[in-house]
């Protein structure tokens, strides 16, 4: 979970406040069994460039104590 935000969208304008930078992430309903995404949609586990490898830094068989 990612998120992003530059300090230009405060403007210098209007009302003046805190800024509107994103200071947390919350995933509320996140996956929780990747492998079992990742054959849904037919990707290849012991792809290293997967966005689930990506993810967790490792192809999803080769570490499944982080992929379950």
């Amino acid at each position: 979970m990612l998120g992003l935000s530059g300090t230009d969208l405060d403007g210098h304008i209007g009302v003046a406040g805190p800024s509107t930078a994103v200071s947390a992430v919350v995933a509320w309903y996140s996956p929780t069994d990747l492998p079992a995404i990742a054959a849904e949609i037919g990707a290849d586990k012991m792809a290293a460039d997967s966005r689930e490898a990506e993810l967790l830094g490792a192809p999803l068989l080769t570490v499944p104590e982080l992929a379950a």
